[in-house]
Parts: C-alpha cells; structure tokens; sequence
C-alpha cells in the first residue's frame, strides 16, 4: 500500500512509511522490540516502497502516559540512519522520552517527532492542578475563578510553554540561527 501510495502522491508529499504497528500506550500491548534483521528490514521496505521518512519502532511508546516510561533505543536509530545514508527517521511516541533523550534525536538521525500527546498530557494536568487551586473561590461565587475561559488560557499556557521546551531541547533555535544567519539572543 505504501508502494502505490508514493506511486501516486509521491511527488506531491512527503510519504511516511512504517514497518509495523507501533505501541501505544494503554491501547495496545507493548510488543517485544524485535533486534533481528530489524535495520535490514528497515532498509529493504524503504527501497521498495520509495517513501521518503521512515516511522521506526525506537522502543518509544506513542501517548504514554508518563516521561522516562520507555527505553529509547539509540543504537538501532543510528544504526538505521547509517544504514539508510541519511537522516530519515521519524518518531512517533515522544511522549515517554526524558529530556537528555529529546537531545541527541537529531544526532540519532530523527529529523521530524510527535509531540503532542506530551503537550496535551501536560498542558491538561497544569491547567486542573490551577483550577483545584481555585476551588474555595469558585464555590464562594467568584466569577473569574469559575469562568471556563481561565482554564482554557491555563491549558495554553502550559502548552506553549512545554512547546518552547521540546523545541529548545531539540535545537530547533540553532536551526533558525543557521538558516537565517542570525543570533536570537542578539536584538
């Protein structure tokens, strides 16, 4: 299918392709990582298909439900881009990964991650533990402390700020830098 696909659209978008179905947290049962023939299967699905990304099972669990919840596994993500010549690899389940992880993803070859379950996690937790906080004052009648608009602007503003994080830990500032010649710090 992934074949046809590129067939048809491939010159009109950028096709993802993955081998097998990936984990997914509370879902799917976590499959056991297969480390046989893995990369050569890698490389032989994206010679056939043609796609130009691919999805790899790095051990990742897609909206786990907790960071640090699974063993990234780095070794097979470089052994894939060595394999595949270039950076190709997309990841999908970003949502387990700690932090020191999220910075070596470009160095491993991942060029494109999912974040949003992080985001939405996250963002959703902040914005609840605010208005718990707010409770005695919602309970007395407190408009503003009641009006769903401040846990709406709560959930953003965790999330902008968990995005600015992902994309600082990924070094998305250094790529402006480069492809715009310019130092962010400096006004």
């Amino acid at each position: 299918m992934t074949r046809a696909y590129v067939e048809a659209h491939g010159d009109a978008v950028m096709v993802e392709g993955i081998i097998e179905q990936l984990a997914v947290g509370g879902k799917h049962a976590k499959a056991a990582v297969q480390h046989d023939a893995y990369v050569d299967r890698a490389v032989e699905f994206m010679r056939q298909t043609g796609a130009d990304l691919l999805v790899a099972d790095l051990g990742t669990e897609q909206q786990s439900d907790r960071v640090g919840g699974a063993a990234y596994l780095q070794a097979r993500a470089r052994a894939l881009t060595d394999a595949l010549g270039e950076a190709r690899l997309v990841l999908h389940g970003t949502s387990c990964l700690t932090d020191a992880q999220f910075r070596g993803l470009a160095a491993d070859g991942v060029i494109r991650i999912n974040m949003w379950t992080r985001i939405a996690r996250e963002a959703g937790q902040y914005a609840a533990r605010r208005l718990a906080d707010r409770l005695d004052a919602i309970n007395a009648g407190d408009f503003e402390a009641a009006e769903s608009h401040q846990y709406l602007m709560d959930s953003i503003e965790a999330a902008a700020g968990i995005m600015e994080s992902v994309l600082e830990l990924i070094g998305y500032d250094r790529l402006v830098e480069a492809e715009h010649g310019m130092d962010r710090r400096s006004p």
